[in-house]
């Protein structure tokens, strides 16, 4: 993802009094690589056929998305993220969507660890006959460091 943003309130930092808090929205760009792997295979009873084929591109879609913060203590914060993207741009039916919820803690005066929960949904459709769809949904924990400069 490529985004520009615009912050409400405090300057993000690792910590902060408690109650603080700060609201990002952002708008860009989302580039996902899609490929994908076809292999098919027939066994008759005097002949065996197969194949296998490669094919995929660039998906480039536009997303808008906010992020907020809040401090629940000068080194615990609460942190949340989501955005869609896709808009029909590529597609007739092309979307994405993500959500992050998680908790950070401050290990110095810049530096912060993280803990979350990430939700990321990516479909599409040609709506053509045949029809040329992807549904993945994928989701679980993520751990990570955070600076502040």
């Amino acid at each position: 993802d490529l985004a520009l943003r615009y912050r409400f309130s405090d300057r993000e930092q690792a910590i902060a009094k408690g109650g603080s808090f700060n609201v990002i929205p952002y708008a860009g760009v989302r580039f996902v690589d899609m490929r994908y792997d076809l292999s098919a295979q027939f066994d008759g009873p005097n002949r065996s056929l197969s194949g296998s084929r490669s094919f995929g591109g660039t998906v480039t879609q536009p997303l808008l998305g906010t992020q907020a913060s809040v401090f629940l203590s000068p080194r615990l914060r609460l942190f949340a993220r989501g955005d869609v993207g896709g808009f029909g741009v590529n597609n007739s039916d092309d979307y994405s969507a993500n959500a992050q919820v998680g908790v950070g803690y401050a290990v110095g005066n810049n530096t912060q660890l993280n803990l979350s929960w990430r939700y990321l949904h990516l479909g599409g459709t040609n709506d053509q006959s045949p029809e040329n769809a992807y549904s993945i949904d994928q989701n679980g924990v993520e751990m990570g460091v955070k600076f502040f400069f």
